[in-house]
């Protein structure tokens, strides 16, 4: 079997910072299970009904625990959920928790989108040992949809485009030969120089985007298909209002960088196209309802923005912004026309590559010395 072609501009993490989060994250998992009977009559306290109850799980994400609580009362269980630290920046946690619950009760006061109902929650000096912020809410019996399913837009553009840059120069690991530093570096500065193409006015609106909605954080009930409950809403923040008019990423579960990164582009688009038009056409007819019921502005249909999107790349150029490890890989497999790309640099940042380069190799061969200093040593 042929050996599958792979990006050389796949991302990873510094292992150094990657096992400090781990060991930090394991030493805090071990607090937190032996707290397990405190938390037991920390949530009873501040639950609707009170109440004795007993520990009969948890559910791990990726960087959330909750533990989960029944109390024999006929009411819903509960959970407590913490953030991870370690593997959520620990210094932010109470300001991730503060927003999270901020954007739930917005959206319960002014949507029927289902939500776990919130009982209590509170900061890191209000927890049980210091364990950090947390979230009291209802547990919500139902199945994974994904496992039935098998301020102004282009100065924010500009501060992302910025943030991509910052990254380029800072990580060590990012560029493993001379080749690939500069690969980084003209995909980086040729995103910046795009901006002004798709978005060429300050005249976008900012709205509530959750950058994680997707399948594996929709809860439904299994014979009705209806959706029961949407989680996780950590990441959601005013975002420009143009990140909803793209398609879904998620309509084949994976995330395109699951192919770039294969350097499969064509089939990629094979298996997304289809589910794509299939969800348009879902979304149109629902549109067509909603109009013989509410008389609506005119304005165009999220169906033809959708399209629009996918039909001129912005697509693209949006989840290039929004996803910063894969920037580069979607540049050149998706954003890039001809040539080499260093011709359309300007002459500033055509003067920097040299030297950024130099700094990538310095960089990488000092990451290297310490990675090799620090896991030898472990073994």
């Amino acid at each position: 079997m042929p050996q599958q072609k792979t990006s050389s501009l796949k991302t990873y993490f510094d292992e150094l910072e990657e096992t400090n989060g781990d060991d930090e994250c394991k030493a805090w998992l071990s607090r937190a299970f032996d707290s397990r009977a405190e938390l037991v009559v920390f949530v009873a306290g501040r639950r609707e009904g009170g109440g004795t109850g007993k520990c009969v799980g948890f559910l791990k994400g990726s960087f959330n625990i909750s533990f989960r609580f029944s109390f024999g009362d006929g009411r819903p269980d509960v959970i407590i959920r913490f953030p991870k630290p370690g593997h959520t920046a620990t210094a932010y946690r109470d300001e991730k928790v503060v927003y999270e619950v901020q954007i739930m009760e917005y959206l319960h006061q002014n949507t029927d989108i289902p939500i776990p109902r919130i009982h209590s929650w509170g900061l890191i000096a209000e927890s049980p040992q210091h364990l950090g912020p947390f979230i009291i809410m209802d547990y919500v019996n139902g199945t994974l949809l994904s496992t039935i399913s098998g301020l102004e837009t282009t100065r924010s553009r500009k501060s992302v485009a910025n943030e991509h840059l910052i990254h380029l120069w800072t990580q060590r690991n990012l560029a493993d030969d001379a080749e690939i530093a500069q690969e980084r570096f003209i995909a980086r500065h040729r995103f910046a120089q795009l901006v002004s193409n798709y978005y060429p006015e300050d005249c976008g609106l900012f709205i509530p985007f959750c950058d994680d909605l997707r399948p594996s954080n929709m809860l439904i009930d299994p014979e009705t298909l209806r959706i029961t409950a949407i989680l996780d809403f950590e990441f959601t923040n005013a975002m420009p209002a143009e990140f909803t008019y793209d398609p879904p990423w998620w309509l084949l579960l994976s995330g395109p960088e699951m192919w770039l990164e294969r350097c499969a582009m064509e089939e990629f688009l094979t298996l997304y196209e289809p589910r794509m038009e299939q969800f348009l056409r879902a979304l149109e007819r629902v549109e067509i309802e909603m109009a013989s019921e509410v008389k609506r502005p005119d304005v165009s249909s999220l169906s033809a923005r959708m399209c629009d999107s996918w039909r001129t790349g912005r697509f693209w150029f949006d989840y290039a912004a929004r996803k910063s490890f894969d920037v580069d890989t979607i540049y050149w497999a998706a954003l890039h026309n001809d040539g080499a790309g260093v011709e359309l640099l300007d002459d500033k940042a055509r003067a920097e590559m040299e030297p950024f380069t130099q700094l990538k190799m310095e960089q990488l061969k000092a990451y290297k010395e310490e990675c090799s200093a620090r896991f030898s040593s472990e073994m």
